[in-house]
Order: C-alpha cells, then structure tokens, then sequence
C-alpha cells in the first residue's frame, strides 16, 4: 500500500484529567497535574486513531519517536484533548505533527513517527523473546 495518499489525515483523542494520570502517580513528579507521559500517551493514541481503520488488514503501527515540547500544566478535572496531523510517509514510515491541548490553551506540540507493520509477523518475532 503506498502511505503518501495519507498525507494531510487527522486523528483526535481526548480525556479528562484523572489522579491516576498525574506526575505524584507516575512517579515523575510531586504535583498534582497531567504528567507529561499521559500527554505523550494521548498524543500516540491520536496517531493511532488517524490510520487505524484506513490500513490493510493484519496491518497496524507502532512508535519509532516522539519528540514533543510540554508547554503548560493541566489539573486534574480537566478535559485535555490531542490531534495527529500526518505530514509525511515515506514507506512505511509515518511523520506526524501532534499537538495537545486544555480549555485553557496549547499544553504540548511535536514530532511523531510510527512504523507501519503486519501484526502477525511483528508478534511472531516478539514470541520468540519468550524462550529461554
């Protein structure tokens, strides 16, 4: 399948802020606000959401990289939202600029790459980690 038809594609995911997404309960943090990983977090799940249903069959992505700024401090209680842009592909990989927001504002903005894969044989290989 060629991934350049893909290009200007937007997925979105959203959530409100919950404890259990803050810096005190991942442990990067003492502040009670949404961590950076539950930022990254919903940034990836943008990206997922922006392909997902338009790959082949058997077909699915996962991250190569991500390079992102966090911008501004979200408190628990608040909706946070995310939007994944692709901007590039060139053969199976997939570039997109991701930006995360609150009520309030811009929280967060970068770089994504995900790899377009079969999940088949990426779990195959994955499997084999297992024997010892």
């Amino acid at each position: 399948m060629i991934f350049e038809n893909l290009i200007g594609m937007v997925g979105h995911a959203d959530s409100k802020v919950e404890e259990s997404e803050t810096s005190i309960h991942s442990n990067t943090g003492v502040l009670p606000i949404y961590s950076f990983s539950s930022m990254l977090n919903l940034m990836e799940r943008a990206a997922c959401n922006t392909l997902q249903d338009k790959l082949p069959p058997g077909r699915t992505t996962i991250p190569t990289l991500i390079n992102v700024k966090y911008l501004a401090s979200t408190p628990v209680g608040h909706h946070v939202q995310a939007e994944a842009r692709v901007v590039k592909a060139e053969g199976q990989r997939i570039y997109y600029q991701v930006i995360a927001y609150d009520e309030k504002g811009k929280i967060g903005e970068g770089t994504h790459e995900r790899f377009v894969i079969s999940a088949d044989n990426f779990m195959e290989k994955i499997s084999k980690k297992n024997v010892m």
